[in-house]
Parts: structure tokens; sequence; C-alpha cells
């Protein structure tokens, strides 16, 4: 990202803060989809998130820590909307449909094993490996501590590589 533009942004330059936006709309938007299962609740997410940012830049005091501060903004959003709805959970299929027609992962066994993890390791292999967050950026974002990251993306990939060697030639087993 730009530093330039991110302090520009802060400044109160709204075509800057919308350029920001614009460079990680694809990014935030997958987020907002991760959460909200659904491309009109995710777009109603990137939309409120884009408001709340112009709203509070100005707060922003570290613009090397723009993207996090975004990022964590969306996900605040999200799980506020989320408990509007009282919808709490992820729809495995949905997810799965939505990481297939994005292409973010063309084996499909492995896009169904990580529709299986349980949340909390989903999450942070998603954010992680398909949005690229670091893992100091994962624990400003969710708010958890960066040795709760690690756990989850370490739990998360042995489940994983367990779900995986369980697939045969012809797919997932069904017993």
């Amino acid at each position: 990202m730009d530093i330039k533009r991110i302090v520009q942004a802060i400044k109160g330059d709204k075509l800057a803060f919308e350029g920001l936006l614009l460079e990680m709309q694809e990014q935030l938007y997958r987020t907002a989809y991760i959460y909200m299962q659904n491309k009109e609740d995710a777009l109603d997410v990137l939309q409120e998130t884009a408001y709340l940012g112009m709203k509070s830049i100005y707060q922003l005091r570290d613009p090397s820590l723009f993207k996090t501060w975004l990022t964590r903004i969306l996900i605040n959003t999200a799980l506020k909307e989320l408990k509007q709805k009282k919808k709490v959970h992820f729809s495995g299929e949905e997810q799965l449909i939505f990481l297939k027609t994005k292409e973010v992962e063309n084996d499909l066994d492995l896009v169904r094993a990580i529709g299986m993890l349980k949340e909390d390791y989903r999450i942070v292999i998603l954010l992680h490996y398909y949005q690229g967050l670091s893992i100091k950026e994962l624990s400003l974002a969710l708010n958890i501590p960066e040795g709760t990251i690690k756990t989850n993306l370490s739990r998360g990939r042995k489940c994983l590589k367990t779900l995986l060697e369980e697939v045969d030639y012809n797919g997932f087993q069904t017993n």
C-alpha cells in the first residue's frame, strides 16, 4: 500500500481513501463473504465498512496499519450484522461454492476440507492463506493473541492433512 496515499486519506482526501478502497476491494469482499455467506450481505458489509472507514480514518495513528485497521472494521461490521440477523454459523456448501467460483483453489478436495474445518481454524486459514494477512495482522483484525492465531493455524493445517488423507481417488469417503 502507498503510505503517501494513506497519509493523504488521513488528512481528509476522499479520493485517496477511495483509491485505497479500490485497491483492497477484492480482499475486503472475500473477507465479508466469508462471514456473511452471500453476495448481498457481503456487499452491505463492504459498503458500511467504507462509510465507517471514511468517517474515522483521521483516528488511524500508524499509516502502515491501514490494511489491518480497515479489515478489523470490516470484521466488526460483519459480526455486528450477524448478531443482528442471528446468523452465527457458516454454511459449508455456500462457502465451497464461493471458493470454487472465485477459483481460489482448484483442488476441490482441499476446498471441501476447508469447509469442514472448525470455524476458528477455517477463519484463520482463509484469512492467512487466501487473503494474505500476516499473523500480526490476523491478531489485530480478530482481536486474538498471536499465539492463539499460530495455534489455530497449526491445528487447522493438521486437521486439513487428516481430512485430505481420508480422501481416496474418488473423493471424500462417506463412512
